[in-house]
């Protein structure tokens, strides 16, 4: 929090406030790992240049990201060859909500406000995971 002094005395300025956020990458394969979002931008894809490196043949090179915005998170399709599909729509832009589900390729994340290991687990191992909800 800032703080400045006015003739009034002290103002605060209080930064937006996001409730914790992470992507849960559910692999096609059953395995599945989380990762948090924070201010930084996301990219999603299966080239070295997304942050989110997937290897699914179907997701673009840079597929889509997800940005912070004020205190909210924006998901960005990037133009991609398979489309970035949202609860079973398809998007080019829209806000997330908490527990929406992200298709990419044939892959799926949802959005949640917890981490999908527990504190016991590293944070790169992988567990299984049953099937993924069909849109």
């Amino acid at each position: 929090m800032d703080e400045k002094v006015t003739r009034f005395g002290f103002w605060r300025s209080h930064k937006h406030q996001r409730p914790p956020a992470y992507l849960i990458c559910h692999m096609h394969n059953g395995d599945y790992f989380d990762l948090q979002v924070l201010d930084e931008p996301v990219a999603i894809g299966r080239s070295a240049e997304a942050n989110l490196q997937i290897a699914d043949t179907l997701i673009s090179r840079v597929h889509c990201v997800i940005r912070a915005d004020d205190d909210k998170f924006v998901i960005h399709d990037l133009n991609s060859r398979n489309g970035t599909w949202v609860n079973g729509a398809k998007i080019k832009q829209v806000t997330l909500q908490l527990g929406d589900i992200i298709k990419v390729g044939d892959t799926w994340l949802t959005f949640e406000s917890h981490r999908a290991v527990d504190n016991n687990t590293s944070y790169h191992e992988t567990r299984p995971l049953p099937a993924p909800p069909q849109p």
